[in-house]
């Protein structure tokens, strides 16, 4: 499904990093597909200010990653895909909220906790696979998002207030912090995906 043309793949001059090359301050490109640099260790608040936030569709981030901001991916609506560091331990609160698009995310293989609202208003995520470490998962985990298949560990201490909420079904509540453009681009993702009738939670305590 993603066949991205060279020109729509990020580059390694597109990249502020430090000295060291180990932290990520900015980047400047527009691309399609982020390739974070091998290397990078921590990517710091502010990294990616939003002003093309559409255009990503794919984000890559290698295992030396091992601290990544709150805001990783806020507003991403275009981003569909997400392969997260296995060298990072918790799925920061808020770190996909508003990617309307989002449909697969490798989450750390060894996670130990998904903060409060870390999926919120991911409309078009149906299923997620939680690692087996993940022992805390905080409150508005889910909340809004469009997930109806999740398989849960024994180890799971911890599921947070609305941690699985069913999706925002009240157009005033969404419309209080959006656009009539963002609401729209929710409606039609919602309606796309026939969000309302078909959520499932599955917990099997077995794995």
């Amino acid at each position: 499904k993603y066949n991205f043309a060279s020109e729509d793949v990020s580059t390694e001059d597109e990249f502020i990093l430090t000295d060291d090359g180990k932290v990520l301050e900015y980047y400047t490109g527009d691309a399609k597909k982020i390739i974070i640099p091998d290397g990078v260790e921590e990517i710091v608040e502010g990294w990616y200010d939003g002003k093309d936030a559409g255009d990503v569709i794919a984000l890559i981030i290698p295992d030396s990653v091992k601290t990544v901001p709150y805001s990783l991916c806020y507003a991403m609506g275009n981003l569909e895909v997400c392969r997260l560091s296995d060298g990072i331990t918790e799925v920061m609160g808020f770190m996909f909220e508003n990617c309307w698009s989002l449909q697969y995310v490798k989450l750390p293989s060894y996670a130990t906790k998904i903060g409060g609202g870390a999926f919120k208003y991911t409309v078009a995520l149906e299923s997620l696979y939680i690692p087996n470490t993940v022992k805390r998962i905080e409150a508005n985990a889910f909340w809004g998002s469009s997930v109806r298949e999740v398989t849960l560990s024994k180890n799971v201490e911890f599921v947070g207030d609305y941690g699985f909420a069913f999706p925002q079904t009240s157009p005033g509540e969404v419309a209080a912090k959006m656009t009539s453009e963002q609401i729209s681009r929710i409606q039609e993702i919602m309606n796309q995906f026939n969000t309302f009738d078909r959520v499932v939670t599955v917990l099997n305590p077995e794995l």
